[in-house]
């Protein structure tokens, strides 16, 4: 059997929880590189944030249809935004879509990537 579906604004809750505990694991121990996905190279989370922002923004943002959500997580002409002001505006949104779902299901599996490599 299938579980029922989840309300979106609790996954968008559960999901910003999530990020917030891989930006946390990912601050480097004793001033070394952590050994995460995260870790290779020079990739900074807050640089990983923006890529992970301009693909969902890319993917899920089809026809404006996801604006009003990025807009109130700061993206513009000049900034990608902010992943936990994403997740805020979907959770507060009294009646999310399926776009929001849709953005949501994208955004659990690249964290579930980001978490086995932790």
């Amino acid at each position: 059997m299938n579980a029922p579906p989840q309300d979106p604004r609790l996954k968008a809750v559960s999901l910003a929880g999530r990020w917030q505990r891989l930006v946390q694991s990912h601050l480097p121990l004793r001033g070394g590189p952590c050994a995460c996905l995260l870790g290779v190279g020079n990739i900074a989370v807050a640089d990983f944030e923006q890529d992970l922002m301009d693909f969902l923004h890319a993917r899920y943002n089809g026809g404006g249809k996801m604006d009003r959500h990025f807009v109130r997580a700061g993206r513009n002409q000049d900034a990608a935004g902010s992943l936990a002001g994403l997740l805020q505006s979907i959770a507060q949104d009294p009646q999310p879509d399926a776009d929001a779902d849709r953005l949501l299901e994208g955004l659990e599996s690249s964290l579930r990537s980001l978490e086995s490599s932790h």
